[in-house]
């Protein structure tokens, strides 16, 4: 999963993909409804672009092999295991609750860069000079 953002990164925005160390200080600035002028702003003043702590957790990561043909019953409808993807685990509240959910997997076109910051998945970062280290991330949000 760090291979594929780190390509990501690198390849959509040139930049570096960063895990953001828990005994580093972070600074998290949260912008609403930002257009995409100051998105572009943000990604082009950023150091690196890391996933956002709330969202992600690695204990759900799995990468499924190439040659798994596999075919279970997932919410009352068949579901086959996506052979060759890489699964990012995201944190939810109560897993109970979703146990008979479909599942479903999104291989998006990537046609809108920023909808990757837009969205939550990714968050430009700086790292502040004279602060020790510390590192600004900015987290944008939007409102419908």
């Amino acid at each position: 999963f760090h291979d594929m953002l780190t390509r990501l990164c690198h390849t959509a925005f040139n930049k570096s993909f960063g895990v953001l160390s828990p005994d580093i200080p972070v600074r998290i600035s949260t912008v609403k409804d930002a257009t995409e002028s100051e998105i572009d702003q943000d990604l082009l003043q950023s150091d690196l672009l890391v996933l956002d702590p709330d969202v992600f957790d690695p204990v759900g990561d799995k990468t499924f092999p190439s040659d798994t043909q596999k075919k279970i019953m997932r919410g009352g409808e068949p579901y086959f295991v996506p052979s060759g993807w890489t699964r990012a685990g995201m944190r939810i509240g109560d897993l109970e609750k979703s146990k008979g959910w479909y599942v479903a997997f999104d291989g998006a076109r990537f046609d809108n860069r920023n909808s990757l910051v837009r969205n939550g998945l990714l968050l430009p970062a700086r790292i502040l000079v004279g602060t020790g280290g510390e590192v600004l991330v900015r987290r944008h949000v939007r409102f419908v």
